[in-house]
């Protein structure tokens, strides 16, 4: 998807050549996401002095400042990607057996289900954006109305400027959407990954009081130490990669929720564009729960690795394979935690999230009353 929308720009899609390939990703970052991101930009500064149209267009102006970041990172760490994705598929992450197989699709099958549930909440924000002037009588008194309110250099609202601009704006809303929430999944399947090999690897900690022989157990704990850096190690790398970026979209949520409950309070209910608002929020919500959720699910399956590890305590071994066991249930006693620069991601981040926009809101309101 990457690919096909203009960010990755490896593979020679574009009538297998690559010029025409890095053309067509320059274009698409150019047309669709840094421009309409500057001219909305000229807008909120123009509209700075009006509270209402302000949280109109805040939301918009932030997600598309995120979707800049968002390809910037992508495109500076595009080689850390491609090791990640190559290391996924080394020896140490291949399950031994089909009940691993199993375990892992069953891990990775409910982040496809997020995928799809996900896709479905922004492409209906999409529509509803797009449609909103077709059924909006009330933001101004001409029939020329674009879905994204931007300032251009030339007027829009004559025939057939406007049709064209129409057009525009909705391959600007399809790209800004497809640049936008397939990043935030990747980042959460990357770390289902490390969830699903959580789960393999407490599968195998626990068979080792099963080993009949000293030596077959020596040597399935030795691939479980093994089987634990590497997984460490990959988190760490997807940790490193992508900390700031989630950072952003964290305060990103913060801001852009309490605008949108902003204007869900003086919308009017059941129009389009209070479902368009509704559905933004929703997109919010889920985007920021997704990383959280995953997060907490992380840190608790790495805590159960050091009890399965004691629990597998074997005296009829030799000394240094006890050592090797007490090292290792060292060393796993911490669990791996989802950083940012400022903080660690879990559900009672998340809740703080909903507390803090909830109060911005209300400072919002206050001034609108104000004013």
């Amino acid at each position: 998807m990457f690919n096909i929308f203009g960010i990755w720009m490896d593979d020679k899609c574009i009538a297998n050549s690559m010029v025409l390939t890095m053309i067509y990703g320059v274009s698409v970052i150019v047309l669709f996401i840094i421009t309409p991101q500057f001219c909305h930009f000229i807008y909120m500064y123009k509209a700075r002095d009006n509270v209402i149209a302000f949280a109109d267009e805040f939301y918009v102006s932030m997600s598309s400042l995120m979707i800049v970041c968002k390809d910037f990172c992508l495109i500076k760490h595009k080689k850390k990607i491609k090791g990640l994705m190559k290391s996924m598929d080394s020896e140490i992450f291949r399950p031994e057996s089909p009940e691993q197989y199993k375990r892992i699709f069953e891990v990775m099958g409910k982040y496809k289900k997020l995928f799809w549930l996900i896709s479905f909440v922004n492409v209906s924000f999409c529509v509803c954006v797009i449609i909103n002037p077709l059924f909006d009588t009330n933001k101004t008194d001409t029939k020329y109305v674009l879905p994204l309110v931007d300032c251009y250099p030339f007027a829009v609202n004559e025939s057939p400027v406007y049709q064209i601009m129409y057009v525009y704006q909705i391959f600007v809303c399809f790209y800004l959407m497809m640049h936008n929430y397939p990043f935030d999944v990747f980042i959460v399947d990357l770390l289902g990954f490390c969830i699903a090999e959580c789960d393999v690897l407490c599968e195998q900690i626990d068979n080792l009081k099963l080993e009949k022989s000293p030596s077959s157990y020596d040597r399935k704990l030795t691939t479980c130490i093994k089987h634990h850096k590497a997984i460490s190690r990959f988190f760490q790398d997807v940790e490193r990669i992508f900390s700031f970026p989630i950072l952003q979209q964290y305060f990103c949520n913060l801001i852009s929720s309490c605008t949108t409950m902003f204007r869900l309070s003086i919308a009017e209910p059941m129009s389009v564009d209070f479902y368009k608002t509704l559905s933004y929020q929703s997109c919010l919500l889920l985007q920021m729960f997704l990383y959280c959720w995953t997060a907490s699910s992380l840190t608790e399956k790495s805590q159960k690795i050091p009890v399965l590890a004691y629990d597998s305590y074997r005296l009829d071994v030799k000394k240094s394979t006890q050592s090797n066991l007490k090292l290792f249930i060292a060393k796993s006693q911490h669990p791996l935690l989802l950083k940012t620069l400022l903080f660690s991601l879990s559900m009672e981040q998340y809740l703080q999230l909903i507390r803090n926009s909830f109060s911005y809101y209300t400072v919002l309101t206050s001034l609108n009353e104000d004013s």
